[in-house]
């Protein structure tokens, strides 16, 4: 491929990637605000994030297979154009099942284009360039992430939250039609492979169950949720087991057997609890426990996807000259730090803890997303890219599930539980409605005062804190993981 084209290609996919991270951003930001509008509880606001990480789990894998099977570039359109689609009902939503189902129909696209659009661009480099290729990609990533805050902030300050969906609309034509007009059409594909639907089914039951049963955890009886996640847990090892014996499984048995492979797809599931779980609970605490501005919220998140852009590329390079395992290790220490830091937040915005925080957040991710996709390629065979990035992508994404709806609902118990230990008798309906829904992060603080609304601030917290916690605790396990994978 000649110098100018791959640029061409860089141009055309890296604007599917940076709506997916553009959308990713803003909508966290929004939370709040569509929450206050919609009328939806915390379980809903989650369900507007798990959602959208869960079908985007369920489905990496089928779109990476059916991506060895039909071409790259095939499937990866047809996930540009659900994106765009879904993002025009997100924005047209009037109630929070239709924002929720806009979500499941996002994360579609979402899974049959970020890991796709990587491949392309890898593929478009020489050898010599692949790590400089992967930095491109991820700096794609850190910008739109970076400038995500910062749109949301101006969108909810001056327009409705529903332009957050709808400016993806006139970006993803252009992703569109770039992709048609630059990107090669597909030569490594085998049209005679079969594809394991039953296996697929196995695999949505599975993670749907385990995310449902999480997500609902403060509705459903004790019992009801141990059943599902017992039942969750057992399609997936039947899942597995089938892919052991299957003719034509949907994950091949070589992957399975590639320890290294493997362990960095547990890394990255790790990684991906912990990140979507930030960029879930941050927002809340600024904008309803704090009191911020959208815009003052936007320049704070700042601090952390600058850090990422600018550490992305650096990342790339390093690849190149000493391969991504330190990398990767690194991402994990700098994400243990950041939680450190972020566990000793407070009822009033504490600069010196919340800035420190949220930039090693950035510096993690930098590190993170380019040396883990590198390290997920460099150890499987071009012939397995497509069902590799797939694998990998799933796992990651239920991770980021697993994590929003578990925080969530973590945050959601603990909070409730301080503040009925607290409150007084005889306190008035409308005031302890208040009270429940500021302890939550539904609601923010500004509609209480004096010691309801400090009462209310302790209560949220009380599962803040300890969300932060189980955050450094898991890259903690995810980086003694890491040490390992060049041991397999």
């Amino acid at each position: 491929m000649n110098s100018l084209k791959k640029w061409l290609v860089l141009f055309s996919t890296g604007i599917a990637i940076m709506i997916i991270n553009l959308d990713l951003t803003i909508v966290n930001l929004g939370l709040p605000r569509i929450a206050h509008e919609l009328h939806a509880a915390l379980p809903e606001m989650q369900w507007v994030m798990s959602g959208y990480l869960l079908a985007a789990s369920v489905s990496f894998m089928l779109f990476g297979k059916l991506a060895d099977k039909y071409g790259i570039r095939f499937i990866f359109i047809i996930g540009e154009c659900i994106f765009t689609l879904s993002s025009l009902v997100a924005g047209a939503s009037h109630s929070i099942e239709m924002l929720i189902l806009a979500r499941l129909l996002q994360g579609l696209g979402f899974a049959a284009t970020l890991g796709l659009s990587l491949i392309i661009i890898i593929r478009a480099f020489p050898a010599s360039q692949k790590g400089l290729a992967s930095g491109m990609a991820i700096t794609i990533t850190g910008v739109s992430q970076a400038i995500g805050p910062t749109i949301g902030g101006v969108i909810l300050s001056y327009f409705s939250w529903r332009w957050m969906f709808l400016i993806n609309i006139p970006l993803g034509l252009i992703a569109i039609i770039g992709t048609l007009i630059f990107t090669p059409k597909d030569s490594h594909k085998n049209s005679t492979m079969k594809v394991d639907y039953r296996a697929v089914l196995n695999l949505v039951v599975a993670i749907g169950l385990t995310v449902f049963a999480i997500n609902e955890i403060t509705q459903l009886s004790t019992w009801l949720t141990i059943g599902l996640l017992l039942t969750g847990s057992i399609l997936l090892i039947i899942f597995f087991v089938h892919c052991k014996h299957a003719k034509h499984p949907l994950i091949p048995r070589i992957i399975l057997q590639n320890k290294r492979y493997v362990k960095i797809v547990l890394t990255r599931m790790c990684f991906m609890f912990y990140m979507m779980s930030m960029l879930f609970i941050i927002p809340i605490y600024l904008i309803n426990i704090i009191g911020l501005s959208p815009m003052h919220t936007g320049l704070l998140l700042l601090m952390m996807t600058a850090l990422a852009m600018v550490t992305s590329p650096i990342c790339g390079g390093l690849i190149d000259r000493i391969d991504y395992h330190y990398p990767l290790r690194l991402s994990f220490i700098a994400a243990a730090l950041g939680s450190v830091c972020l566990f000793f937040t407070a009822n009033h915005l504490n600069y010196w803890i919340i800035i420190p925080g949220l930039m090693l957040y950035g510096v993690a991710v930098g590190l993170h997303i380019a040396s883990s996709i590198h390290g997920a390629l460099a150890e499987t065979e071009q012939q397995h890219h497509g069902i590799a990035t797939g694998i990998f992508f799933t796992f990651g994404m239920l991770g980021g599930a697993i994590g929003v709806s578990l925080l969530g609902s973590i945050i959601n118990i603990m909070s409730k539980n301080y503040l009925l230990h607290h409150i007084s008798a005889g306190l008035q309906d409308n005031v302890l409605t208040k009270l429940i829904k500021v302890a939550k992060g539904t609601l923010t603080s500004h509609s209480l005062s004096g010691n309801y609304k400090l009462l209310a601030q302790q209560s949220f917290l009380s599962g803040f804190h300890m969300a932060f916690y189980i955050l450094c605790l898991l890259m903690v396990i995810a980086f003694l993981i890491s040490t390992r994978i060049n041991r397999a």
